[in-house]
């Protein structure tokens, strides 16, 4: 780590560094702590009690804090994050949360503190962490401490059967267009992903990638055909940020991205004037692929 690197980067973010961070990037430039968790007095979007940190970020390269692709002024323009500084950790949860510099006391040149944001609901919530890096890294604490795997599994198996959907969800797999049996199938696939991970994530499994197909057929079969951009700006409100008790713990772009494309690749997707939706033969693998979970698990 070089201090003219150290230089390029806070011209390009306006602030200083911290100085105890900048020391850490000399030894190790970013990675993932051996302490992932940081307790916390007040609740957030990962637990009631903590906080975890998946990597800290260095400097340089496609990801460093820096970078004008996946760095820290990407992730607050995209994010929402709020416009106090540097976001230099983020959490498990790919984008809903993320730890940031707050010079918002301090001045652009100050020593800032260390926040954790949370972009679950819409608006950032922030809660206070610690009056500086040092003392952040220091209050960092073995994820053992924090082992609810158990009780991870159970709450959101119980918000799989139970729990209440989405209004935007609600309206397209429980309206008056919506297939027999849909919402039953549909609470079931979502139980059969908690029950293969112990909690509920939509990655790039099989059964991720049927939820993503169902909810777009839903979703085109209560709306009509819809544009690339409009179903992507819609997807967060079904599944996501939304108001819904049973929503995903974490959300990449990225996944939802790649699987229309790919759908498109394959040719299972209308395209008329730049609107899409499934092919009828298509339409009728998904229903089919949904329904077989409509049925009692074993």
């Amino acid at each position: 780590m070089t201090p003219e690197l150290v230089r390029a980067a806070e011209t390009t973010l306006g602030y200083a560094l911290p100085r105890d961070y900048v020391r850490l990037l000399q030894v190790q430039n970013g990675g993932t702590p051996k302490r992932t968790c940081f307790p916390t007095s007040t609740r957030t979007c990962w637990a009631e009690d903590h906080v975890a940190v998946a990597k800290i970020c260095g400097l340089g390269g496609p990801r460093g804090i820096d970078s004008p692709t996946l760095g820290s002024q990407h992730f607050i323009r995209e994010w929402g994050y709020p416009k106090l500084g540097i976001v230099f950790a983020h959490s498990p949860t790919a984008g809903h949360d993320a730890f940031m510099f707050d010079y918002s006391s301090s001045g652009a040149r100050g020593e800032p503190t260390v926040i954790h944001v949370d972009v679950t609901h819409g608006g950032p919530a922030v809660t206070w962490l610690a009056a500086d890096f040092a003392a952040f890294v220091r209050g960092l604490v073995d994820e053992g401490r924090y082992d609810r795997s158990a009780q991870v599994k159970l709450r959101d198996l119980e918000r799989a059967r139970t729990g209440a959907f989405s209004s935007r969800l609600r309206q397209i797999a429980m309206g008056p267009l919506a297939p027999a049996g849909v919402e039953r199938a549909l609470r079931r696939l979502l139980e059969a992903i908690v029950q293969a991970k112990g909690h509920f994530s939509l990655h790039w499994d099989d059964q991720s990638q049927l939820v993503y197909d169902a909810l777009f057929l839903l979703y085109t079969r209560a709306y009509g055909a819809v544009s690339r951009e409009q179903y992507l700006r819609e997807y967060p409100q079904l599944l996501v940020f939304c108001d819904g008790e049973f929503r995903s713990g974490g959300y990449a772009p990225g996944f939802v991205e790649d699987w229309f494309d790919v759908r498109l690749e394959w040719g299972v997707m209308d395209d008329v004037a730049g609107r899409h939706q499934f092919t009828s033969a298509a339409a009728v693998a998904v229903l089919a692929a949904l329904l077989a979970y409509d049925r009692p698990p074993a």
